[in-house]
């Protein structure tokens, strides 16, 4: 919201959702006949602190608990913060396409409110791809220009970009917009024409911003990178690989990076590569330019290799990764008997802690960051305190 329009302000009051207590009590109602489900779905809430603010948001936090069902994040597979972004989306984009009233196509004509939650991402995906393109590149938009409030004018200048590309819209995609979930407004007073959006939570941006750079990056296609709030609308084409080489570090894209990683991970390499996209990415983390205190660099390769889970059928040589991590853990028990540069506790692979584990004498600092990290851990202080 402009507020140099308003004038003078009395009382300015921001809508902050749940607080943490409310958010326990919330889960417990909503899966009270599964006390075990209530307590992982708080687990992993209370672990992963970017999705602190996002479960603060009713709506999200509704679609979590029901998401925690679906075979995405059912069962006892490790649990990303990728794959719980995509179960969440999931659900909404179910709600949404009925919503919309995207097609008269045969499938369409035989959805409603209970049939539409057997369908797949997939399914999803093929019933309303540009109403999905279109959320996606107004995210990826977003990010590349520092903007997360889109204006009326924001949003014209993309659609006009868009079409100039001879990229297939949806007929009104303001309505489009105006009824999906993902989005918020917040000039409410203004006409429709005129208000501004923003997306429900930053890291949902990012979600959907990534799904636009782990496309491009698949296919092989360059990235559409529109210059907004300039006199004149600039819009350039630029290769996946130089924009993680430009923007690698910046903390503008950690968690577009993040997300990346973990709709990346079990992409298979097409017949005319030698290598999986996964691989690729990773083999692009780590090439020039590279940070030069290395804690920088080893944060972003924690936080996206902890975003991809490991799996027996890729080729990928992840344990390449794991021990670069490894190496610098050992660097800096080497260099520091009392303070850690990283925060470790984000990522604490087996490859890491197995070498840990080895150590002689383990300092205080890492006893207390590894302590709450899981059970191998827990073994490796036992083994430590009875040494002592």
């Amino acid at each position: 919201m402009n507020v140099d329009i308003l004038g003078s302000i009395d009382v300015e009051l921001e809508a902050v959702g749940f607080g943490m207590e409310q958010v326990t009590a919330y889960v417990k109602k909503i899966v009270n006949h599964d006390s075990q489900k209530a307590d992982n779905i708080l687990a992993f809430v209370q672990e992963h602190k970017l999705i602190g603010g996002l479960v603060r948001i009713p709506i999200q936090l509704d679609a979590i608990c029901y998401s925690w069902d679906r075979a995405v994040m059912s069962g006892n597979e490790p649990k990303t913060l990728t794959s719980l972004y995509q179960a969440i989306t999931l659900k909404l984009w179910q709600k949404d396409v009925l919503k919309l009233g995207i097609s008269e196509s045969e499938t369409r004509r035989h959805l409603n409110e209970h049939s539409i939650h057997s369908l797949s991402a997939y399914q999803i995906q093929q019933l309303a791809p540009s109403e999905i393109y279109l959320l996606d590149i107004i995210a990826f938009t977003g990010i590349y220009n520092e903007i997360i409030e889109f204006n009326a004018n924001d949003r014209h200048r993309i659609y006009d970009s868009l079409k100039y590309q001879g990229i297939v819209l949806p007929d009104l995609p303001e309505t489009i917009l105006r009824k999906i979930s993902f989005l918020h407004t917040s000039d409410v007073t203004f006409l429709d024409a005129d208000k501004s959006c923003h997306f429900l939570h930053p890291t949902l941006q990012h979600f959907f911003a990534a799904r636009y750079f782990a496309g491009c990056w698949m296919r092989h296609e360059r990235l559409l990178c529109i210059r907004l709030r300039q006199q004149t609308p600039n819009t350039t084409f630029m290769a996946p690989q130089a924009l993680l080489q430009k923007e690698k570090y910046s903390t503008r894209y950690d968690t577009l990076w993040r997300f990346a990683a973990g709709l990346l991970q079990g992409v298979p390499k097409a017949e005319h590569e030698a290598e999986e996209p996964i691989q690729r990415y990773f083999q692009e983390l780590a090439a020039e330019p590279l940070d030069l205190l290395g804690s920088v660099h080893h944060r972003l390769l924690m936080n996206c290799l902890g975003e991809v889970v490991p799996d027996v059928q890729s080729n990928w040589d992840r344990e390449l990764v794991e021990h670069q991590i490894y190496s610098w853990v050992q660097f800096e028990l080497n260099f520091s008997n009392t303070r850690l540069t990283l925060p470790y506790t984000e990522y604490l692979d087996s490859h890491a802690i197995k070498g840990l584990g080895q150590q002689p004498h383990l300092p205080p600092a890492i006893l207390k960051t590894c302590f709450s990290s899981c059970v191998m851990v827990v073994e490796m202080i036992k083994k430590q305190l009875r040494e002592y």
